[in-house]
């Protein structure tokens, strides 16, 4: 138990850099689905997603903003990606890269209704 309770603030902190959300996890057939991953650096990498479960993805956007945070100017970027699942879905596990480090997401499991 002792090594849970010393893991877990490293957990949070390697996970701290790295939101992703969407717009809705249950979704009418025909509605669009937003994820969107926002981190701050200086050299971000994006995944490529060109489908997600053959499901295409049907837009990106980027959306950059700098925000000042303890007197620093910090770059806070998101990218999200657009697509119509007719099907249930999980959004996999995405691997962002943010100034040389690896940062890994939580699956999101995205429920269609007809």
């Amino acid at each position: 138990m002792k090594k849970l309770i010393f893991l877990l603030p490293i957990l949070l902190l390697a996970l701290e850099n790295i939101e992703i959300n969407v717009n809705k996890k249950i979704l009418k057939k025909g509605e669009t689905l937003i994820l969107t991953i926002t981190t701050h650096g200086n050299n971000i990498v994006f995944p490529n997603l060109k489908a997600i479960e053959k499901t295409p993805i049907i837009a990106t956007m980027i959306k950059d903003t700098i925000v000042v945070i303890n007197g620093n100017l910090i770059d806070k970027v998101s990218k999200l990606y657009f697509l119509r699942p007719d099907k249930n879905i999980t959004i996999p596990s995405l691997e962002i890269i943010v100034d040389g480090k690896i940062y890994k997401t939580n699956p999101i499991n995205i429920e269609v209704k007809n």
